[in-house]
């Protein structure tokens, strides 16, 4: 066999395999951006229920008064996703409950991880929502962070997101904080 031939062939073969790499690579981050960060960890998905979804009454979280307000919308956040950190600026946007819309909707925080941690990394990212702190997700029904659920008065699920959202999504989501439009 000519060694230029053995040369040009081992250099197709390397090229397509670098290809191949490259076009797994990429579907694999695209895979990872649509979908949801895993809280809890994957050996406890399993054990999760498929999800809160809207009709479902959402469990009861002392505390938290879902009546005083026509709405709540409830941002189910975890410290350590990277989802929620990148999804920061749209929080930001959100109404704080000190605005006009507090007397309509209620924004609230709870995480898996402790209050002071949940505490501290809101304070880090400048928002200023009511945190509960050490909330069993599982039990709630939330399989992944970060999830937002729009509560009616009586606890009702209105809307549901889940991972990092869209613009189109983040429309929807402020629309139905200021409206209350599902």
């Amino acid at each position: 066999m000519d060694v230029n031939k053995w040369r040009r062939n081992l250099e197709i073969v390397t090229n397509l395999a670098v290809l191949i790499s490259c076009v797994t690579a990429t579907a694999l981050l695209i895979r990872s951006r649509t979908t949801v960060s895993s809280y809890p960890p994957r050996a406890l998905a399993s054990t999760i229920p498929s999800g809160i979804a809207r009709g479902d009454t959402f469990p009861a979280i002392e505390g938290i008064k879902l009546d005083a307000t026509d709405r709540t919308l409830i941002l189910a956040l975890n410290t350590g996703c990277h989802f929620c950190e990148e999804s920061l600026p749209f929080y930001r946007r959100l109404p704080t409950n000190k605005s006009q819309t507090a007397k309509r909707t209620q924004i609230l925080a709870i995480f898996p991880n402790e209050t002071d941690e949940a505490r501290k990394f809101l304070t880090a990212a400048k928002l200023e929502f009511p945190v509960f702190g050490g909330q069993d997700f599982a039990k709630l029904r939330i399989a992944g962070t970060p999830t937002l659920i729009l509560l009616n008065r009586d606890g009702k699920v209105q809307s549901v997101w889940r991972g990092e959202l869209s613009a189109s999504d983040q429309d929807k989501v402020l629309s139905a904080v200021a409206s209350g439009t599902y």
